[in-house]
């Protein structure tokens, strides 16, 4: 849970930033979306690798961050 705050925290200091593009801006707030709905420690192992698809699937995150998020993703057990 420590992890996942953590996520939400990045995502809310990016979507701050000017020089996001309509898309970026899209990404991190679908990506918080899903963290916020759907990982709970309840459920972790059910939702695993929804954010790393996110991820892949949008090609417009910088890929530092989204390595943080599929990083995240991965280490669920």
């Amino acid at each position: 849970m420590e992890a996942k705050e953590g996520l939400i925290s990045i995502i809310n200091a990016n979507l701050v930033l000017i020089d996001l593009t309509n898309d970026e801006r899209s990404i991190l707030i679908h990506l918080k979306k899903i963290l916020v709905t759907n990982y709970s420690f309840e459920n972790r192992l059910r939702v695993k690798g929804i954010l790393a698809h996110a991820v892949v699937d949008s090609q417009v995150l910088d890929l530092k961050l989204g390595e943080k998020f599929i990083m995240f993703d991965n280490h669920i057990n």
